[in-house]
């Protein structure tokens, strides 16, 4: 059975990926927002604008603090789920 022209493993594998990105996004908006709740009015973080610093200041505040571990885990998973994906296209699966 095919899904808009692929296979329902691609789908699958696809939403798993995307669910996993918006997962990790989410996670990164959560360590700006505990952030900014201990820095100056001027000295926050845009939730728009911000750079790769956010995780050492996050890290820099909360030192036992485990959201970037999972943040890494996920980025790890995105990995995973990308070489399987490859791995069916190569494969023959469609």
């Amino acid at each position: 059975m095919q899904v808009f022209g692929i296979s329902w493993q691609l789908a699958v594998l696809g939403l798993v990926g995307g669910s996993i990105a918006i997962l990790l996004n989410m996670l990164t908006l959560v360590i700006i927002g505990k952030i900014n709740e201990t820095l100056p009015e001027r000295e926050r973080i845009s939730y728009l604008n911000w750079t790769s610093t956010v995780y050492q200041q996050y890290r820099r505040i909360y030192p036992r603090g485990k959201l970037v571990l999972l943040i890494r885990i996920g980025e790890l998973a995105m990995v995973v789920w990308f070489v399987v994906a490859v791995w069916l296209l190569a494969s023959g699966v469609r």
